[in-house]
């Protein structure tokens, strides 16, 4: 949907719905070069989110059901108040960055049978991983550090 060049790209109050197939699950919907923010908004049964090299902000924001690559760069994700529900990274995690900070958030039932590191995954060259007031509830794997 989105190509590279842009600065920061902002998503506020925009619903995903049912987007993405076999070729997005490994890239995402959303390819981006620049920061991008997610406000208020929900993702809703994608195949495949995002990929992108730059930072990540994920606040007020619901993502229910969603499979394939969620959210993967090689930058930072913030995630602030949103909640992640029923969704199974195929690669990775749904988090998948060198930094990740969490605060304020709920994860519930999220991954399938067996899996680690469902929710958060710290590449070779990851600094930090950071989870404050945070909730988890059923997951199937939780954290990944390699």
């Amino acid at each position: 949907w989105i190509g590279g060049g842009l600065e920061t790209t902002t998503f506020n109050g925009v619903q995903f719905i049912e987007n993405g197939n076999t070729s997005t699950q490994i890239g995402g919907v959303i390819l981006a070069t620049g920061r991008v923010n997610f406000y208020n908004s929900m993702f809703q049964n994608n195949t495949g989110i995002l990929g992108t090299a730059s930072p990540v902000y994920i606040t007020n924001s619901t993502l229910t059901g969603n499979t394939g690559y969620l959210f993967n760069n090689d930058g930072q994700i913030f995630v602030d108040n949103s909640t992640f529900i029923s969704n199974v990274p195929n690669y990775y995690a749904i988090l998948n960055s060198r930094n990740i900070s969490v605060t304020n958030s709920v994860f519930r039932s999220n991954g399938r049978s067996g899996s680690t590191g469902t929710i958060a995954s710290l590449g070779i060259f990851g600094n930090y991983i950071y989870f404050e007031n945070d909730t988890f509830y059923d997951n199937n794997g939780i954290i990944d550090i390699q």
